[in-house]
């Protein structure tokens, strides 16, 4: 709802409209053109010009939705001001995004662990703001449901929509290259999860990614995969430092989840695909000239609080034609009426078969098959496919 008036967004019926935000920042034109920006969206804005200024407020039982701090002000920094309010304020109660200049891998871990929920660098633009901050008022939104809910399929409905809220929705347009996909959120199981850091046209890198168990647990995990996923930007070209970046972010976080996670980064120019992989399937490389599977199956285990892992990275030579295939075990673990999975080798007998359909006639083909398969119209899992065509 930029640009429009506080007016026209309730009329809109913006879900933003009447959500009381607390800014705190030492700086006043940080604070004025934060507050203009909130304020366009309908916003309920109050503001501090320090640490005890804004705890002098909340002890006088002022309780924001959600706190926007800034980390280097003068006598008491953001994260000293964050471990006060955890105290009394869980992170679910009264979400904290961090708003900083300092963007290294520690400095995000240090704001995490200090009780954050969120951290975006500067500058950033009010579009990503807006949307960060809606993220974390459905994420309150959907533990305050949580509480109240009486069925586990109403939970498990809320976490697909926080799902759906953190998945691209559009696949990137790039010369060279073809990126189609499907993802379908199940009832059974939540925490699916794929992004993109883009570059200069020639250059993507791309994570896959699924979280164990259901419900809002696995949504809110897969929402804090999002927010490493994007501080790895800087190591893009490297996907072992993606995924350790990943894992130092989320080790403690995960509680009883584990994660598996891929990457991959694909420089068009140079003709090179390289990969890492956290316990996750192999990437699937299809070359059409030789009618031949190749597998990018790195060393790498999952990701869980149990310890930490080393990630290896494969490197391959690509090919004009070559397909590349993503996916998550939603995929191969789906069983028909005898009970008999799907599993790889059908999948890539299936690939070959259609290899003269386009990527995304491929996309929708599959999704198809795996309904025939099934013998309905759901499955018991997430699926997540993505498939990326070297043209």
């Amino acid at each position: 709802m930029i640009g429009q008036s506080p007016a026209a967004a309730e009329e809109a019926g913006n879900p933003l409209h009447n959500i009381r935000i607390f800014v705190v920042d030492d700086e006043p034109v940080n604070l004025q053109v934060l507050r203009n920006n909130l304020f366009l969206a309908g916003i309920q804005v109050e503001t501090a010009s320090g640490a005890f200024e804004a705890l002098e407020k909340l002890e006088t039982g002022y309780l924001p939705d959600i706190i926007l701090l800034d980390i280097m002000m003068p006598r008491m920094n953001g994260y000293e001001l964050c471990k006060i309010i955890r105290k009394s304020h869980s992170i679910s109660e009264m979400p904290i995004i961090f708003l900083t200049a300092k963007d290294r891998t520690s400095d995000l871990i240090e704001g995490l662990s200090s009780g954050a929920n969120d951290y975006i660098s500067k500058p950033f633009s009010p579009h990503e703001l807006i949307a960060r901050v809606n993220t974390q008022i459905a994420l309150k939104k959907a533990v305050k449901d949580r509480e109240k809910l009486v069925s586990i399929r109403n939970e498990l409905r809320i976490a697909r929509e926080i799902q759906q809220a953190i998945i691209p929705k559009h696949y990137p347009l790039m010369s060279g290259l073809d990126i189609q996909g499907e993802y379908i959120p199940m009832e059974a199981v939540g925490g699916d999860f794929f992004d993109f850091h883009l570059f200069d046209g020639k250059r993507i890198g791309i994570v896959i990614a699924d979280v164990s168990g259901h419900g809002i647990p696995a949504a809110i995990v897969a929402a804090m995969v999002k927010v490493a996923f994007s501080l790895s930007l800087g190591d893009a070209h490297r996907p072992d430092r993606v995924l350790e970046t990943i894992q130092q972010t989320l080790i403690d976080k995960l509680g009883n989840n584990f994660l598996t996670a891929g990457y991959v980064y694909i420089d068009v120019e140079a003709g090179t695909i390289s990969s890492s992989r956290a316990g996750h399937l192999p990437v699937l490389v299809f070359r059409k000239s030789e009618k031949k599977f190749y597998e990018l199956y790195p060393a790498g285990g999952m990701i869980s609080r149990l310890g930490e892992n080393l990630f290896e990275t494969t490197d391959m030579k690509l090919a004009e034609g070559d397909r590349i295939i993503l996916f998550t075990d939603g995929i191969v673990e789906i069983t028909d009426r005898s009970d008999v999975m799907f599993e790889t080798e059908r999948l890539m007998k299936f690939i070959e078969r259609n290899s003269e359909r386009t990527a995304k006639e491929l996309c929708r083909t599959l999704v198809k098959e795996l309904t025939i398969w099934a013998g309905k119209d759901t499955f018991n899992d997430d699926l997540t496919l993505l498939i990326i065509d070297i043209t």
